[in-house]
């Protein structure tokens, strides 16, 4: 089974190639003469790649007993200590999540996916770093689920999934290994009831039976000032202007302001000048893509930074 999925990801990976190639210079021997064409192949291709990454068999993770009597209550009673931005360590890695956010449509260009009517994509951004002393595969890395207030899990959407990591802004392991110490950002969508979606009592559930719990309340996280960025056309085109039009990077940037604030008041006499400098380049960007990438190596760079 594993041997087969292998074949049929690297059939996928070729098709994805192919159709990239040819958005820029057409295959005529393909037949993949016209940009739609090449669009067509690049969404199928991503499609059957995250098919695999879905279908392929996990190792379970230990069931403790925290865990067999974390499966057996009932789901509504679970607590929710955990919040966004929070490092949480599940078995050899730790998984971060660094944003959660509502959108009506993902993806780029012909590789675009809109959400149902009276649906909305719940976009879930997060980071997951091996922290044992062996590379893990793959399929082994943790992924959050959705819960809804009545205990029931919602797996990703997985086309639109697919369709989200086309914008670009992920360094996931889809085939290789991931190495001890090595960190990566990945993402997953979930289409749910816009109006059933509420971020006070739905939740993210990581690890066996999904014991571990993490609030979507905003006021969840400590010491973060929600900013109010008003009418964003008051912004000249740049940094500031992108980030008041993603409600997902404003929250990146609240929670890392706060976390700035708390080191300055912690250690007063440290001059953080690789934040500074890490801030100029975040400041210099001109789209969401570079302001992401900027984001993600703040975020490393304190990482290890208390939040309370």
């Amino acid at each position: 089974m594993t041997a087969l999925l292998g074949l049929i990801a690297l059939a996928a990976l070729a098709a994805l190639i192919m159709g990239v190639i040819a958005l820029v210079r057409p295959i005529p021997k393909l037949k993949l003469t016209t940009r739609l064409r090449a669009g067509g192949l690049i969404i199928a291709a991503l499609v059957v790649l995250a098919g695999v990454g879905s279908a392929a068999p996990r190792p379970s993770e230990p069931a403790s007993i925290e865990a067999r009597v974390s499966d057996e209550a009932p789901q509504k009673t679970m607590p929710s200590a955990l919040h966004i931005g929070q490092p949480i360590e599940i078995g050899d890695f730790r998984v971060t999540i660094m944003s959660v956010s509502e959108r009506d449509a993902v993806g780029i260009s012909v590789v675009r996916e809109q959400a149902a009517d009276g649906g909305v994509l719940v976009v879930v951004d997060y980071t997951v770093e091996n922290i044992s002393e062996r590379p893990k595969t793959a399929f082994q890395l943790p992924e959050p689920r959705l819960i809804g207030p009545n205990g029931v899990v919602y797996e990703k959407d997985i086309g639109k999934t697919a369709a989200y990591a086309a914008e670009g802004e992920f360094d996931s392991k889809a085939f290789s290994d991931l190495n001890p110490g090595i960190r990566v950002r990945n993402a997953v969508v979930f289409e749910v009831s816009k109006s059933r979606f509420d971020r006070s009592i739905w939740l993210l559930g990581l690890g066996a039976g999904n014991r571990l719990r993490v609030s979507l309340q905003t006021d969840e996280h400590p010491d973060v000032a929600n900013r109010d960025w008003g009418d964003c056309s008051a912004y000249a085109e740049g940094a500031e202007r992108v980030i008041c039009e993603n409600p997902d990077l404003q929250r990146r940037d609240e929670i890392l302001g706060a976390k700035i604030t708390r080191h300055e008041q912690l250690f007063p006499d440290d001059e953080m000048a690789e934040i500074a400098r890490l801030s100029e380049e975040l400041f210099a960007c001109q789209d969401r893509a570079c302001l992401v990438a900027a984001y993600g190596r703040i975020e490393a760079a304190t990482a290890a930074w208390p939040t309370r």
